[in-house]
């Protein structure tokens, strides 16, 4: 076996890792968008913020919830958090603060974390790219936009991305150390259980008692949390 791919056995962050010590913000970048789908500048944002608390923090990030980052929007800033730290929703240490702020915590169990948040500016946007932001208002905002304006726009945020990845970090954010932070415990393991209704197996927490047996929350018709870009909301089941 080649020695890239056994290093990435290993290791399976390794290259991520390289980039970030070697300073490589575009290559990270580059590494984000294949997550993300396109480059923006609150990608960039995300990827430098989670990058330079690796370099603080310690880059050992092995999914396993010792390192946790908790982000505080749904944007695309947490994707770049996600592609730099390796904290992700799916390895439970990613946690979503719901209150719309482009910041993030980042803290090993134990430990005090640093937080990172962007520096107040009006429109962060327009103050780097005056042209991403009109088309980014009459693209995406208003929905109005042409395939051209559409084209116009993907060119004009990763001209700006690939420009913001690399200013000065404190430039971008302000950095609160030592800070505390209320973590959740390790994600426990709940037991499946089957819906009497659909037949589907389900977490044991996510069913309603019923009396031919337990539902599913949709078969029960009980209300269930939704993360959707409006953030968290609760949603009637149909």
């Amino acid at each position: 076996m080649a020695s890239g791919k056994q290093d990435l056995r290993q290791r399976p962050r390794a290259a991520v890792e390289r980039l970030i010590l070697a300073r490589d913000w575009e290559g990270l970048l580059l590494r984000a968008g294949e997550l993300h789908g396109h480059y923006c500048p609150f990608l960039a944002l995300g990827v430098r913020a989670g990058g330079e608390a690796l370099l603080e923090l310690g880059l050992d990030s092995d999914g396993m919830e010792d390192l946790v980052a908790v982000v505080e929007t749904n944007g695309c800033f947490s994707d770049g958090i996600q592609c730099a730290t390796g904290c992700t929703f799916g390895n439970n240490a990613l946690v979503f603060k719901d209150v719309g702020k482009t910041a993030v915590t980042v803290v090993r169990r134990g430990g005090r974390g640093l937080r990172l948040r962007l520096r107040d500016v009006e429109n962060f946007v327009a103050e780097h790219s005056p042209e991403a932001a009109e088309l980014f208002e009459k693209v995406v905002v208003r929905r109005e936009g042409s395939d051209e304006d559409r084209e116009a726009l993907k060119k004009a945020w990763t001209e700006i991305s690939f420009k913001v990845v690399n200013l000065p970090a404190e430039t971008l954010f302000e950095a609160e150390r030592d800070v505390g932070v209320a973590l959740p415990e390790y994600a426990p393991i709940y037991e499946s259980r089957t819906c009497a209704r659909c037949g589907e197996r389900v977490m044991a927490p996510r069913t309603v008692a019923g009396p031919q047996g337990d539902l599913c929350l949709t078969c029960a018709g009980a209300p269930y949390f939704q993360l959707d870009g409006k953030g968290m909301t609760c949603v009637a089941s149909r």
